[in-house]
């Protein structure tokens, strides 16, 4: 018996890692190990790596042991380099420290405390994925494999690596294009599980959403020319009431950064991604009401990923905290996780983890 799920349909114009071009964190948590695993109740287990505090600011990564490819080959400690080189890239956080390969592990000489590290490593960036492996064969190395990528890239089939006697053995991910496409699948009975983010939590099951350290807020550019003092004007329960129940308020809070005039007409710049625009509309609509006109302006993923924000004014970003907040970033909103499931499966206990993950080990077949 296979379990349905679904996933937002990827972005125009965004290429993910191999494997990865045709959803997001359902199978990226699915399919790709990474140093640590961040379970749902809080707790930092190992999953590709050990570590292992040497001195002050030095910590020593293994590999583990039972942690392979799907071709069975463990992974070495070249590819956990290369894995955690490229985090750092990713995530582009040079206080995290630098690695130094040794013959059987790796040193990280960071100021972050070991704790700090480890969520560091438990987040996707860090994920041990096919991009990393020096072969033809792009291999994975999470608990799952893909078995088939069909639809055009829409729907991944996964099963299980290995014999588990409870849980669920294949899982079908299914890329949607719209809320309403995903919502009228549910209730046709073709999926198990909703989206995980940015769906319309229409049904509240027990133990499955959460809030999660994913933000929104407004991110301001160093040399700004527009003082932030509108956005603590901002009424943060306005802006939750407009996504829906996909975003919790959260104070404005104040940053060390100012800007060097008033206010004049202020840009707000944003993607049209859910519920982005709906609450760059509501900023529009709140500031309209102070006398503080505002443009709104749409921009492709690939510039906003570039975090160019406008001079006289701000981007809209949603960012994850494990990563820091940045300069001049002032945040507004807190994610909650929108999955909704079937009576097909049984969940008695948190399935969703802080970075907005689902733990697969937590489903398991059955009526509740």
């Amino acid at each position: 018996m296979m379990l349905s799920a679904e996933a937002e349909l990827p972005l125009r114009r965004v290429t993910f890692p191999p494997h990865l071009d045709h959803a997001w964190a359902f199978t990226t948590s699915a399919v790709h190990a990474r140093p640590f695993l961040l379970r749902p109740n809080g707790s930092i287990v190992p999953q590709g790596a050990c570590l292992e505090q040497v001195e002050e600011n030095v910590t020593a990564l293994f590999p583990a042991e039972d942690t392979t490819w799907t071709d069975g080959h463990r992974v070495t400690v070249a590819e956990l380099e290369r894995c955690v080189a490229r985090g750092l890239a990713v995530t582009a956080s040079q206080r995290s420290g630098n690695v130094e390969r040794q013959t059987d592990r790796l040193l990280v000489n960071s100021p972050l405390p070991v704790e700090r590290l480890q969520t560091l490593l438990a987040t996707a960036a860090f994920s041990l994925t096919p991009c990393i492996r020096d072969s033809a064969t792009r291999h994975t190395s999470g608990p799952y494999v893909i078995d088939d990528i069909g639809a055009g890239g829409r729907t991944v089939n996964l099963r299980r690596r290995g014999s588990k006697s409870q849980g669920v053995d294949s899982i079908s991910i299914i890329s949607t294009e719209s809320v309403d496409e995903g919502e009228a699948m549910f209730r046709r009975g073709e999926l198990d599980l909703t989206r995980v983010l940015g769906g319309r939590p229409f049904r509240r099951d027990k133990d499955l959403n959460r809030s999660v350290d994913l933000v929104m807020g407004l991110r301001f550019a160093r040399g700004s020319t527009v003082s932030q003092g509108f956005a603590a004007s901002l009424d943060p329960l306005e802006l939750a009431a407009v996504t829906g129940g996909t975003y919790t308020e959260l104070p404005a809070a104040h940053t060390t950064m100012t800007g060097n005039g008033g206010f004049g007409t202020i840009t707000i710049q944003y993607t049209d991604f859910h519920p982005n625009k709906t609450v760059a509309t509501n900023i529009k609509q709140q500031l309209s009401r102070q006398s503080i006109s505002c443009h709104l302006h749409s921009v492709d993923y690939n510039e906003y990923l570039r975090g160019d924000a406008p001079l006289h004014g701000a981007q809209l970003e949603i960012i994850d905290t494990a990563f820091g907040v940045g300069h001049g970033f002032v945040p507004l909103l807190r994610a909650v996780s929108t999955l909704s499931s079937s009576g097909r499966i049984r969940v008695d206990r948190p399935v969703v983890n802080a970075r907005a993950e689902v733990d697969w080990e937590q489903i398991q077949w059955g009526e509740e």
